[in-house]
């Protein structure tokens, strides 16, 4: 079937994306524990039922999966970076966790009850191809729930706005993640009942030298990279002129679910 939020699965794309996540995997979430807190969050709101089987899709080290775990499924994660699945397994010996591309997931139709992905489906190379997978392993009148991110609070967080100011020095296709129609996706792929809730997440943060450190740490990192080295100074400087002392890192995100029906 062909669709007009289809996009070409680039291998260039998700090689890069590994690699990126690869490299960062040791020190994934420790920074400021963003990810773990949007995981409980969304748990919550999810409601998992004990004895359920749960894959958590492009899994990072875990932070899905070990709310799940914690709330009696069976739970197996995977990702495509070999090092965040070492540690993924290192930290939660109790989950099942598989490198694995989330374009084609090697599990048999119906396998799961329930899929979930915390801050991945932007990032994928050709998110059609992995809504598709998803709707293929759950069972009938399974859920796939996923968070992209949403608003910040720019009275103390000022990355979203230096984000896009300097965005427009990246090369083309530059840094990582595109805008996602979620809405669209689930309906290209055959889901029924979709929706959407706001999460929300107030960290406290040390001051800038912790948000900037953080921003090299997880997916971000492809952005800064790819920015020319006196964008990247510059960016770093501004952050530091505006976030002068302790601070919080207030930010939404958008948690969608859909059903097989």
């Amino acid at each position: 079937m062909t669709r007009g939020w289809r996009t070409r699965h680039d291998p260039a794309v998700t090689a890069r994306g590994i690699e990126v996540f690869d490299r960062v995997a040791d020190r994934y979430d420790e920074v400021i524990p963003f990810f773990a807190a949007f995981a409980g969050e969304l748990a919550d709101s999810l409601g998992f039922t004990a004895g359920a089987r749960v894959l958590d899709l492009a899994a990072g080290r875990g932070a899905v999966a070990a709310e799940a775990l914690a709330r009696g499924c069976r739970v197996t994660a995977v990702d495509a970076a070999a090092n965040m699945v070492a540690r993924l397994r290192a930290d939660h010996p109790a989950v099942a966790g598989h490198v694995m591309d989330a374009h084609r997931l090697g599990f048999p139709d119906g396998s799961f009850d329930v899929v979930v992905s915390g801050f991945a489906m932007h990032l994928f190379a050709d998110p059609a191809v992995v809504f598709d997978e998803v709707r293929r392993i759950l069972v009938p009148g399974g859920v796939f729930a996923f968070t992209v991110p949403g608003g910040p609070d720019p009275a103390t967080d000022p990355l979203p706005e230096l984000f896009a100011e300097f965005g427009r020095y990246l090369p083309p296709g530059g840094g990582m993640g595109r805008p996602l129609d979620a809405r669209a996706a689930f309906t290209g792929a055959g889901f029924a009942g979709v929706e959407a809730v706001t999460l929300t997440v107030d960290l406290p943060v040390a001051g800038a030298e912790v948000l900037w450190e953080w921003g090299l740490t997880h997916g971000s990192l492809a952005y800064f990279e790819d920015l020319p080295a006196d964008r990247r100074e510059e960016f770093r400087a501004r952050l530091f002129a505006e976030v002068t002392g302790p601070t919080r890192l207030r930010r939404q995100a958008q948690l969608w679910t859909g059903s097989t029906g």
